[in-house]
Parts: C-alpha cells; structure tokens; sequence
C-alpha cells in the first residue's frame, strides 16, 4: 500500500512539474486534485512518510497558486464531486499541513500570497479561515487526544494570519 502511494506521488509529481510554466488545463488540474485527494486521505501507517505526503500536496497546491493563482476551471465539470474537487483538496490539505507543519501555511510570505488570492476573488476565504480556526479549536479542544503542542512562533504566526484575514 505504501508504495503504490508513493508511486502515485511521484507521478503526479512528474505530471505536475511538466505543465509548471504553463496554466493547467481542466484535466490536468482534475487529474492533480483528485491525487492530492487519494493520496491525503490514504492511511498511512508511516508517520514520515504521511507527512512527507502531506507536505507534497501542500507545496504542490502553493506551486499552483503561485504559477496561475488559484485555480479554476475554465469549463466546469459535469459531476458535483470534479465541481469540488479543489475547494475540498486545497482544504484537506491545508488542515493537514497545519498538523504536520504548521509554519509552512503560517508563513507571512504564503499567508500574503493567499489573502490576495482571496481579495481577487479567485480563493474562497473560507478554505484558508475556516481551516485556521478549526485547526485552533481542534487543538483547544481538551478532550482531544491530538494535541499539538504549539509553540508561541507558531502561535504569534497564527494569530498574524487571522488578523490579516479579517481585514
């Protein structure tokens, strides 16, 4: 199992670096959200490598964003879930990666890049907020199980990007 998920990785990682100058097409955007999506939400019984997944998607996703903003689809697909498909990815994602490495999202410089995504209309502001805030709750939560033992850099950072978003 753990290898067909790397396999899988390195495809889409392949497929994703040929179109990187270029903007995505439909299928190719379809193609890489739906990996991220299969590959984020496999478990994993490696920690290491989980991460290892989940800092791809993440880096793949900004790699995205930076390359063509946030993207869309020019024609949009017939089924409800490809509809989604992005949204729903680019949130999972993100959670995780606030999991796994929180400064990555955090950082002032991607925290930047996605605000403007968001006042151009382009990222729903919810998939970023939203995901904040249920991050922090999550790990506020004192029945949980979970708990990440944040620092006060990842707090201070966290708490930059919330004010940024309200604004």
């Amino acid at each position: 199992m753990t290898r067909q998920l790397v396999t899988i990785l390195l495809i889409a990682c392949a497929t994703f670096a040929r179109g990187q100058h270029d903007a995505l097409t439909d299928a190719q955007l379809k193609y890489v959200y739906k990996t991220i999506m299969k590959t984020d939400q496999s478990h994993v019984n490696d920690n290491e490598i989980r991460h290892l997944i989940f800092k791809t998607n993440f880096n793949q996703i900004i790699s995205i964003i930076q390359n063509q903003g946030y993207p869309k689809y020019k024609e949009q697909p017939k089924k409800k879930k490809d509809q989604t498909i992005i949204k729903t990815a680019t949130t999972i994602t993100f959670f995780h990666i606030l999991q796994s490495a929180p400064e990555m999202l955090l950082d002032p410089a991607i925290i930047a890049l996605l605000k403007n995504e968001i006042d151009a209309g382009n990222m729903p502001k919810e998939v970023l907020f939203d995901t904040l805030k249920s991050w922090k709750r999550f790990n506020d939560n004192p029945n949980n199980n979970h708990v990440q033992q944040l620092s006060d850099e990842i707090l201070t950072l966290y708490n930059q990007a919330i004010r940024i978003l309200e604004d």
